[in-house]
């Protein structure tokens, strides 16, 4: 337990420096490089996509759900049209 406990600490680390140095670093050149309405524009899309995201998450079955689903219509063999 110790052990995992220090690699998350240690991955959260490198997570937090690597966003410092985006802020620092990348996202300077990005905002001289992108017009300012773009750079709004791309944010909306992010911002849309994530609520997208979300919103279909929540209408989805845990993948537990998913997992039984499909092995049940896996026993059942492919569906049976009738005319």
């Amino acid at each position: 337990m110790d052990a995992f406990c220090a690699a998350v600490e240690r991955f959260c680390a490198a997570l937090t420096q690597r966003f410092e140095r985006e802020e620092r670093e990348l996202f300077p050149v990005a905002r001289a490089a992108i017009a300012g309405e773009t750079w709004f524009a791309v944010a909306n899309q992010m911002l849309a996509h994530e609520a997208y995201r979300e919103e279909r998450r929540s209408r989805e079955p845990p993948p537990a759900a998913r997992a039984a689903r499909s092995e049940h219509a896996r026993r059942q063999g492919p569906p049976v049209y009738a005319h």
